[in-house]
């Protein structure tokens, strides 16, 4: 059987790894020898312009320049190989890849996770166009905060605080909503926060549908697999 997806994708992250120690130690074995070089210069020491040193000095900078250049370069082809590495890292985190073994549970852990996600973030919104009603307001202010006047602005302000303090938001939510009211003048979540969520709802729905579909076969094939070695091991032993 061959490799699947997510099989092939930490190997290329590994190799990524890999070939970023490779280029690690090429650049402390560059600035080593460069080291070494200069350590065999006095420091200070002018260029001696037709001294019989001459050539064997410019030969030592040049080589001290070139080594130290070549550090250099090794060095940020380590740190490229590890920002990549890294970042096929962070994508087979947050992936479901379609040959995961385990497919159709992550899925439904993840719906269920981004159902969650929506059912409170439809609770903010219904908190906030209660108290914003409460202060005279609506939830669309319809306008963004810096265009408010002083007065304005200060309600509602004092809105989200109070929103923020019922609901017990988390930085991250609290962070969510002030996005919202700068960028989109909306008190809580804009709708098409919950839209695009939605969105990603559907598409795991749709994906669990033919993971399971694919798990239920994978099942069928070990059973039968199971019964026919169970047959062999019988026949053998009569």
């Amino acid at each position: 059987m061959g490799l699947t997806y997510r099989e092939r994708r930490e190997r290329r992250a590994a190799r990524r790894e890999e070939w970023a120690e490779k280029r690690e130690t090429k650049s402390e074995q560059s600035f080593a020898d460069a080291d070494r070089i200069a350590q065999g210069i006095p420091p200070g020491q002018p260029i001696l312009v037709g001294h019989h040193s001459e050539k064997g000095h410019r030969r030592d900078l040049d080589r001290i320049d070139r080594g130290m250049r070549k550090g250099f370069e090794h060095r940020n082809m380590a740190q490229h190989h590890r920002q990549r590495a890294a970042g096929i890292r962070r994508q087979l985190d947050q992936s479901i890849y379609s040959d995961d073994h385990d497919a159709a549970e992550r899925l439904r852990e993840r719906i269920a996770e981004r159902e969650a996600e929506r059912d409170r973030m439809k609770a903010i919104n219904r908190e906030a166009a209660r108290i914003a009603r409460k202060h005279g307001i609506k939830k669309r202010t319809g306008h963004w905060l810096n265009a408010m006047t002083d007065e304005q602005a200060e309600t509602v302000r004092a809105v989200l605080v109070e929103v923020c303090k019922k609901v017990e938001a988390t930085k991250r939510e609290v962070s969510d909503m002030m996005a919202g009211l700068q960028l989109n003048g909306t008190l809580g979540y804009p709708s098409y926060a919950l839209s695009n969520l939605g969105a990603n709802i559907r598409r795991d729905r749709n994906r669990l549908a033919k993971a399971e579909r694919d798990e239920a076969q994978r099942a069928k094939v070990r059973a039968a697999l199971a019964a026919e070695r169970a047959e062999e091991t019988a026949e053998a032993a009569g």
